[in-house]
C-alpha cells in the first residue's frame, strides 16, 4: 500500500503551493473542534467535477450554498434572509457575486 503523508508534510506542501493570501485555508479533515464549525469555501472551476461536489455537499451533507443562484426566481426581492430550494439545491436567498 502507498505510504500516507503526515499532517505536517501536508501542511508544508500546501504552504508551498498556495499563495500567502490563502494561508488560513485548511482541510475539512483537520477540524480540531467539531463544536465550532468552519465556513467552507468551494471554488467551482468549470468542467472540473464541481457539480458532483455541489451534489454531495447539498444533497448528502445538507450544506447550504451562497451564490447568485440564490437570488433567482424572484428571491432577490425577499424581505427576510432564508434558505430556498432551487433545482433541488439549498441556497441562501442572496446574490453573493
Amino acid at each position: 500500500p502507498a505510504e500516507r503523508a503526515t499532517p505536517e508534510e501536508i501542511k508544508a506542501f500546501m504552504a508551498q503551493m498556495l499563495p500567502p493570501s490563502m494561508e488560513y485555508l485548511s482541510s475539512i479533515a483537520s477540524r480540531k473542534d467539531p463544536t465550532k464549525p468552519d465556513t467552507a469555501l468551494f471554488w467551482h472551476v468549470p468542467r472540473s467535477g464541481g457539480s458532483v461536489v455541489k451534489d454531495v455537499l447539498t444533497k448528502c451533507r445538507g450544506v447550504v450554498l451562497a451564490s447568485e443562484v440564490g437570488a433567482t426566481q424572484g428571491h432577490n426581492q425577499d424581505a427576510d434572509l432564508q434558505i430556498v430550494t432551487i433545482n433541488q439545491y439549498l441556497f441562501v436567498n442572496v446574490d453573493a457575486t
